[in-house]
């Protein structure tokens, strides 16, 4: 169910519905090039769908490591991953709590895509004071916002789920992909519930922006598009 679910956000947040992922690479990479960072790091990367995209665009050269973790590390992908770009990306495969301090190296970019909300509010401060004690600058993107086109949006995100089984015909997991979207739909069910929940558990850009100056943060960008947003926050 969990592989599943992810692969319903997989589809939902790329061509043909979306580009999120796409344009969470693009983010990254820009800041990534302009802070002269050597690594990049994932953190909650799920399938490290981003950590694919930067490695299918990245130039040799570019950058020492891309490095997908996340607190259930999908074993199986992160491999697959390691030996398509041998060198380029290192995945940590032990679980990895991002609202713990982490000894990361300061040439490394921490990266949050669609993963921050899934943090309770009273814990959001002190996460926010583990990462920025484990890395100098973090991206953190949301595909979603708390707005009524996001809760929209969720409310079709049912078409995707639906077509999943289809749409990945080709990959392993077929039956398993029948099963939960279409035999006993209760995956496309699972996954409105928490799109809605996930769009009032957003922060809003005044929210950030306070969290930002309680920690003595910087808030280098905040950029909102229909549906989603992204920020970069670093040390003054």
């Amino acid at each position: 169910m969990r592989r599943t679910l992810r692969e319903i956000l997989e589809c939902g947040n790329a061509r043909p519905f979306r580009r999120y992922y796409r344009w969470v690479a693009s983010k990254v990479e820009q800041e990534a090039r302009q802070g002269k960072f050597r690594k990049i790091a994932e953190l909650g990367a799920g399938t490290a769908l981003v950590t694919r995209l930067l490695a299918k665009e990245m130039r040799q050269g570019d950058l020492v490591a891309l490095i997908p973790c996340d607190m259930y590390p999908d074993v199986d992908a992160y491999r697959r991953l390691e030996r398509t770009y041998p060198g380029l990306v290192a995945p940590i495969f032990a679980p990895i709590d991002f609202s713990r301090p982490y000894a990361w190296e300061s040439d490394t970019l921490l990266l949050l895509s669609g993963t921050f909300h899934h943090v309770l509010p009273a814990a959001r401060l002190s996460t926010l004071e583990a990462l920025i004690s484990s890395g100098r600058r973090i991206v953190i993107c949301e595909p979603l916002q708390y707005h009524w086109s996001s809760l929209g949006y969720v409310l079709l995100s049912i078409v995707p789920a639906l077509l999943l089984p289809l749409m990945f015909m080709g990959r392993p997991g077929r039956l398993t992909r029948i099963l939960w979207c279409w035999l006993i739909p209760v995956a496309p069910l699972m996954l409105g519930w928490d799109g809605w929940v996930s769009c009032l558990r957003q922060w809003d850009a005044r929210e950030w922006q306070a969290a930002a100056a309680r920690l003595g943060l910087t808030m280098r960008s905040f950029e909102a598009r229909t549906f989603s947003y992204c920020l970069v926050l670093e040390k003054r």
